[in-house]
């Protein structure tokens, strides 16, 4: 992560504000589509957020991967912060097939 304190860091700040301002339709000066490619070219992260839950979901993909070559079988207990995620993932797997079937409750739909 970049010290938001550093001139780089403030620089980098500023172009994710620039770039949140662009998606909600506020154009900018400073972030032409020519900045804007340059800067997919290097896999800028423009979302930090994502980012980071991105990552936590690989970390914990990869805690799954071992304890399936541990264990032989992805059903951890859900006493422990990884049997509590697969729950998690399940749950949205099941959630995401009724939405698609259209037969989700009404109740649990998401804006």
């Amino acid at each position: 992560p970049v010290d938001n304190k550093s001139a780089l860091g403030r620089w980098v700040a500023s172009l994710r504000s620039q770039y949140s301002s662009l998606q909600k339709g506020y154009p900018t000066a400073d972030l032409t589509e020519e900045r804007l490619m340059v800067l997919r070219s290097i896999d800028f992260i423009w979302d930090l957020q994502q980012f980071d839950s991105d990552a936590r979901w690989k970390r914990q993909f990869e805690e799954l991967v071992q304890y399936k070559r541990d264990n032989g079988h992805c059903n951890a207990p859900q006493s422990t912060p990884l049997g509590k995620w697969v729950k998690m993932q399940r749950e949205n797997f099941r959630e995401t097939q009724l939405r698609a079937a259209g037969t989700l409750p009404q109740n649990r739909t998401k804006p």
